[in-house]
Order: C-alpha cells, then structure tokens, then sequence
C-alpha cells in the first residue's frame, strides 16, 4: 500500500478533540443498543455479521462510526450490514455522546483470542507473502499506525477481516469521494483476486492475534 500524503495525515491527526468529562457511564447507557448486535462486553457475532468492539482503537471506532453517520459508509445497494450500521449511528447525535460511547468500549476487557475464524485450511505462508504491501501502513507487526490513519489489525476477528477485503474490492465499501482512506484500502484489496487469498491474508494476520 501506498503511503498516505501529508494531507491525509493532517486528516489523521484531525480527531473530535477528547473532552475530560466523557463519560464511560453515560457511555455504557448508550452502548445497550449497540449490545444487541455487539455483545454487552463489545465481543461481537458473526452469525448476524457483527464484528467485536472490544480491544479497537477508539480513534478508528469513532472515524468508522462518524463515515457511518455521515454517510461515507453503508450507503451502497448491496451492503445489507453496513446499511444496519448508518442506521444505527445516526442515534448518535452529538459529539459528546460519542466520545461518552468511546469511553465506554475503550473500558471493555479485550477478548483473548478472536471471536471467529479464517476458513480451515488457510495457507499462513501465502498470507504472509501477500500482506507485504500491507505492513507500509498497518505495520510489519499488525501493529497499527494513527498517524497514517490505518488501525491495528491483531484485534480484528479473522471472519471479518476477510469479509472487508471482499467489500472493498466489490465497491460496497471505500468509494464515497471523502472517504480518502476507503479509497486507499480498496486499491490494495482489489489486488486480492480470490476468495483463497483473502482467506490467507486473514489466516496470518490471526497468527499475531492478542
């Protein structure tokens, strides 16, 4: 991947300013209707496709949610999930509820181990070989890198890291014209060309999993 200009990291570092009285009670209020999809200790549910919150930088959560809001994300026929998600952020009307919000799942204990799986059978080796270009933003460890506005990936379930290749690279996501890093994202995953290595790249990525 690419790295971002200097512009976008401007963008990056362009976050709600943190308030010192936000709120993780308050928070947790808020977060029973997330619960219902997420779980009540943010640990998600793929049966219903619902990642877990639990363990995600706060900075990434709040940019997803507010491109849910705003209309960056979840707006394309076809993203069933995704047009949940816009619906569901818009109860979140001001920026002292959501930093209320963050604090809360910020206070959730991270699982141990993801709440799903890559397929069976997911070659590490080849996952390995193609995150390469990866490691530029999120780092040779899975680590992360605010600055470049890309998240850290050990905390990602493998189920659904795969599931945002694929919706990158079929336009459900990352083609709203404000949505930079969207953009950037669905550039390096339209280089996957299979189902296979979409389920490799997971695979490996899991291998560092917390």
């Amino acid at each position: 991947m690419r790295l971002v200009s200097s512009t976008l990291m401007m963008c990056a570092l362009a976050v709600r300013p943190a308030f010192a009285q936000d709120d993780p009670v308050a928070g947790e209020r808020a977060y029973e209707v997330c619960a219902g999809c997420h779980g009540f200790l943010g640990e998600g549910n793929q049966t219903i496709g619902a990642p877990r919150l639990a363990g995600i930088e706060g900075w990434y959560l709040e940019r997803q949610i507010t491109n849910f809001r705003d209309g960056r994300r979840g707006h394309v026929d076809g993203d069933v999930n995704g047009a949940r998600m816009a619906l569901m952020a818009q109860a979140v009307d001001s920026e002292r509820e959501l930093g209320d919000l963050l604090a809360w799942i910020d206070s959730l204990p991270e699982p141990g181990s993801s709440s799903g799986t890559a397929q069976s059978g997911a070659d590490v080796s080849s996952g390995q070989r193609l995150y390469a270009p990866c490691s530029a933003c999120h780092g040779s460890e899975r680590q992360g890198n605010e600055s470049l506005g890309a998240p850290g990936l050990v905390s990602l379930d493998g189920w659904y890291f795969a599931e945002q290749l694929k919706a990158y690279a079929d336009g459900l996501r990352g083609t709203h014209p404000s949505d930079s890093y969207g953009a950037q994202m669905r550039a390096l995953a339209t280089s996957f060309d299979t189902e296979d290595e979409r389920q490799d790249l997971a695979r490996y990525v899991m291998t560092l999993q917390r």
